[in-house]
């Protein structure tokens, strides 16, 4: 779950190279090896007010809205996200900035030499405990007033959840990650609802009544509040401006705007306002939100001709994805630059895709786990896709390849499948695709 960044004299600092290392480890089977290492450091999660954001899609969009709330209302605050797309740097952030350099290899250097003690104890830390305990070091340091933590990975057991969270949400419940945590909406839930457990107040997200009674359930203690399914009314999206807004649903007429032209987008901002609002116990003024970018999510990295990089990655987030762009990008012919993990569901993934793509560019990020492109065409081959398909040697190669034939065609280009795939598609050249291709391929 962590991500090769791209050469710069920061990634080769041997702190850096250190924890790529540690990614090999896997997640923990479990809380002792944070906890062994937050008491190595000091405890630095002691004294933070934090807010804890899960969920399967959303979490990373949540959380940074709700950090940018509480900025705004005078709260010093740490952002903790994960995965990061170009730089380790994103995923520390304070007051809307990330952490320098040299901050970030302290507080990494410090982690490690914890980390040393513990495994010569037998105790294994995994990169995410690394990476959890270096943002509470951070956090602690700067004097925050308040610690918003994304999940990374499920809840009951990620590291995160080494500690109490004065508020948590659950954004939404959907297939992702099964093998972890199990094949069920059910099962799911019960991963990600258990970080209610310890919570003083729960926020939940997700408005499906059999699955919000599920999360109730793991808040026995905490003060519940639910985010209704139609949490907005009069909702207008400004694919020109590139943008969205709606009016609350709560009496107080009061507006919601951010730079996404997504439903989803609005939501999401409805659930950190409520968060917030929960957190300061006082109403929460959301004109901030309509200035918070989220990078990767539904980013329109380009204008004319359009091209638009997100970081969908499981079948109900390109649903959504593909539900979105279908008016904004309604008669324009769309290069659809794809990668995805190999352990995902590549049917469920490309299968919504489909109605969208003119032609596909098939890549595989630079990471172990990426699927090939291989097998990504195969997967279309046999839903019977007959648009082109192009595979090409990486991201890069397959961001200029799409954006020329966008230019040349009036059409527009789609960057999704992983975030892996967005963090590269990010750093592409588009003007300058070069010798790109591996094979064309109709199999």
């Amino acid at each position: 779950m962590s991500r090769s960044e791209p050469d710069s004299l920061a990634a080769q600092q041997p702190s850096r190279v250190w924890l790529e290392g540690r990614s090999s480890r896997g997640p923990s089977a479990g809380l002792e090896s944070i906890t062994a290492l937050l008491a190595g450091l000091g405890s630095p999660q002691e004294g933070l007010s934090v807010l804890q954001v899960g969920g399967t899609n959303g979490k990373g969009s949540v959380a940074t809205y709700a950090a940018a709330l509480l900025t705004a209302q005078g709260s010093r605050t740490g952002l903790y996200l994960s995965p990061h797309l170009q730089r380790l740097n994103e995923r520390f952030v304070i007051d809307g900035r990330e952490v320098d350099d040299h901050a970030l290899d302290q507080a990494l250097g410090r982690a490690i030499a914890a980390v040393d003690r513990l495994d010569a104890q037998g105790i294994h830390p995994s990169y995410f405990d690394v990476t959890t305990a270096v943002a509470l070091v951070l956090f602690s340091h700067a004097q925050v007033q308040w610690a918003v933590l994304e999940v990374g990975l499920g809840g009951r057991l990620d590291s995160t959840s080494a500690v109490r969270p004065q508020v948590a949400t659950v954004t939404s419940i959907d297939l992702d990650h099964t093998a972890l945590l199990g094949d069920t909406l059910g099962s799911i839930a019960a991963e990600k609802g258990a970080i209610f457990r310890r919570a003083h107040v729960a926020v939940c997200g997700e408005s499906r009544p059999v699955l919000v009674r599920q999360l109730h359930g793991c808040a026995p203690t905490a003060r519940w509040r639910e985010v209704p399914r139609r949490a907005l009314r009069r909702v207008q999206i400004d694919g020109d401006r590139w943008r969205a807004t709606g009016v609350l649903e709560d009496g107080t007429g009061r507006v919601i705007e951010v730079p996404c032209p997504s439903s989803m987008a609005l939501r999401n901002g409805a659930i950190a306002l409520v968060c917030v609002e929960e957190a300061l116990q006082r109403p929460v003024d959301p004109a901030p939100l309509a200035t918070v970018p989220v990078r990767g999510r539904l980013e329109r990295i380009r204008a004319t001709p359009p091209v638009i990089i997100d970081g969908a990655h499981n079948p109900a987030a390109m649903t959504n994805l593909v539900r979105t762009l279908r008016p904004l990008l309604e008669g324009m012919p769309v290069q659809v630059v794809f990668g995805a993990m190999g352990d995902k569901d590549l049917p469920g993934l490309v299968a919504p895709l489909r109605s969208l793509a003119a032609s596909w560019h098939l890549a595989s990020p630079a990471v172990r786990r990426a699927a090939s492109t291989r097998s990504i065409s195969q997967t279309l081959g046999v839903l019977g896709d007959a648009a082109p398909r192009l595979e090409h040697d990486s991201v890069a190669a397959a961001m200029g390849a799409a954006h020329a034939l966008a230019r040349e065609g009036a059409g527009a280009v789609v960057a999704c499948g992983s975030f892996y795939l967005a963090g590269e598609a990010l750093a592409a050249p588009l003007e300058a695709p070069g010798p790109t291709l591996k094979k064309p391929s109709t199999t």
